[in-house]
């Protein structure tokens, strides 16, 4: 039995193996193998990721923990959902990928937009979308851990250190991003279009697909905006720009290129959605100037010491 275990726990292990013999090798050869093996694992990663969001039953967690999608009747009201129940009840549980159809439509809902399959792929296509969203998300972490083992034998422990704190920030950022996202942007840029083609005296009519890619690209586009800070900070840091170079006259013109990034990512393009997404950006920037202006500060003390 401990052999059998061994066997199954063996590959699972190697995967999630970091140190490696080539990263002590002056051949570049190696190197190149591990890229290509690091590479190979993260596609494999994003592969079993796509399987587990189409074909994992959700209902055996979401159930018992949280009391949702327990039958195919809780799926909703989703377009052509009849077809789907009967397909639900013929398999016998949920996908997760429905379960993240269904809350997509759910927040889509509640922001006001009742979304319509325009076309015979529409439906497809949204699913295609959600699949390949939840196994990014899915394996991103993985991908990451396999980048990081990569560079990892060459950083100095300084450089080590400000990964870590790297890591962290970005993914606070981007997250703070996604949530203003979702909250206001998005609701916003949707609510833009309904005003607009009211008084046009034209019916806007919503294809899944299409909210579903205008949310995605929105609050991804959003989420990077929102990492402007850290390029900025480390870049300081780095000594590649200096926090004198990016005050003063400069600030202004900084002001003005993020306002016309803003312009370009929010949707409806109006002043007021461009200021509710550029000034988060501009403030964000500019504490992003003062924390590097502190943390040189501290390094030519310590150097000086």
């Amino acid at each position: 039995m401990n052999k059998l275990l061994k066997k199954i726990l063996k590959p699972l292990k190697s995967a999630f193996e970091c140190e490696s013999e080539a990263a002590y090798s002056e051949d570049i050869t190696p190197h190149i193998e591990e890229l290509i093996i690091r590479i190979r694992r993260s596609i494999f990663a994003f592969l079993i990721s796509v399987l587990i969001v189409v074909f994992f039953p959700i209902n055996w967690i979401s159930c018992p923990l949280f009391g949702v999608y327990c039958s195919p009747n809780d799926v909703g009201n989703i377009v052509g959902a009849e077809y789907l129940k009967e397909l639900l009840r013929w398999l016998g549980y949920i996908p997760a990928m429905v379960a993240l159809l269904r809350v997509v439509t759910v927040a889509i809902d509640r922001m006001g937009i009742t979304p319509i399959i325009c076309n015979a792929e529409g439906l497809m296509n949204a699913y295609v979308v959600i699949i390949i969203w939840g196994a990014l998300i899915l394996s991103l972490p993985y991908i990451v851990y396999q980048m990081l083992c990569y560079i990892w034998p060459a950083l100095e422990k300084h450089e080590r250190r400000m990964i870590r704190n790297g890591i962290l920030s970005t993914v606070g950022l981007f997250l703070l991003g996604e949530v203003f996202a979702i909250t206001i942007v998005v609701p916003f840029g949707l609510q833009l279009v309904v005003i607009f083609g009211q008084v046009a005296g034209a019916e806007v009519r919503w294809c899944l697909s299409d909210v579903i890619n205008f949310v995605i690209f929105t609050s991804l586009v959003t989420g990077l905006s929102f990492l402007l800070p850290i390029v900025v900070y480390y870049l300081v840091l780095l000594g590649i720009l200096r926090p004198e170079q990016l005050k003063g006259r400069n600030l202004r013109i900084a002001f003005l290129v993020i306002m016309f990034i803003a312009a370009v990512i929010t949707p409806g393009g109006t002043g007021v959605s461009m200021l509710a997404i550029g000034i988060p950006m501009f403030v964000l920037y500019y504490l992003a100037i003062i924390m590097a202006e502190k943390a040189m500060r501290e390094r030519e003390s310590q150097a000086n010491a």
